[in-house]
């Protein structure tokens, strides 16, 4: 398995974009974190101390096509299954998330904005496998072994200027192509 990413933000939502290419993907139950699945770890201040409060999230796509979005630790109302997408094509599984401004309590991202991330991409291979016996994805520690928002990863909001112009390019955010 492997696993790249990329996070762009407005100033309405965070939008992640997981690519997983696996030989394997199996996920009998659809659980969020028994099989192939992400889950994800936000700590919203970025600072990144294990007292602080974070949020979990766990997304699959079954073996017979269904979604599951499951608010372990929502920040406010969680995220329901318009805020996600994925996808399996081939080898590749692609996870679309959108992380609205009012689940984290805000009224907008702004520029300097930080949090603290962890992504964690479990591999199950074979039906019967359960667990997490694989895993990749970046600052994984925040949801292996514990739930730690020590563990996770800083990502910085900044205005970013482009050599093209992004309007109407498939890497604007991905709600308004899926619409």
């Amino acid at each position: 398995q492997t696993v790249a990413f990329k996070i762009v933000w407005d100033t309405q939502a965070v939008y992640l974009g997981i690519i997983v290419t696996d030989d394997d993907h199996q996920n009998a139950t659809a659980s969020g974190w028994n099989g192939d699945a992400a889950q994800i770890i936000v700590e919203p201040t970025g600072e990144r101390k294990p007292e602080n409060d974070h949020f979990r999230y766990n997304f699959a796509l079954g073996n017979d096509g269904t979604l599951t979005v499951n608010n372990e630790k929502a920040a406010s109302e969680g995220l329901k299954e318009d805020h996600v997408a994925i996808a399996r094509d081939g080898l590749t599984t692609i996870y679309e998330i959108m992380f609205p401004s009012s689940e984290f309590g805000i009224a907008k991202f702004e520029d300097d904005m930080s949090l603290g991330l962890g992504i964690c991409v479990n591999d199950g291979d074979g039906p019967d496998q359960l667990g997490q016996r694989g895993w990749g994805g970046w600052y994984t520690h925040a949801a292996v072994f514990g739930k730690n928002p020590e563990n996770t990863g800083l990502v910085k909001m900044v205005s970013a200027k482009t050599s093209i112009e992004m309007e109407e390019k498939l890497s604007t955010k991905w709600a308004e192509i899926k619409n």
